[in-house]
């Protein structure tokens, strides 16, 4: 996982694509703590493609973030983390 700060404090994030064949989308998590477990208080998006903006990221904050692959089935998958 990848994220790039902006001037603005908005955080751009890449990661590579999942090789699971059933991959559905992408769910992206926020914390402020680098031990956190991913959870629906913690989710700020979900997205089919391998890149996500934070927008809503403080300028001077720090972040951590964790993606989770879904399969078609609903499965979540271990987390890419940063």
């Amino acid at each position: 996982l990848k994220v790039e700060a902006r001037a603005d404090g908005k955080r751009d994030l890449s990661w590579q694509a999942s090789s699971e064949k059933d991959l559905c989308y992408y769910r992206v998590f926020r914390s402020e703590q680098a031990d956190f477990v991913p959870d629906v208080k913690a989710q700020i998006g979900s997205t089919i493609a391998t890149t996500f903006t934070d927008a809503k990221a403080a300028p001077g904050k720090q972040y951590h973030y964790k993606i989770l692959a879904v399969d078609t089935s609903g499965n979540a998958s271990v987390s890419l983390q940063r």
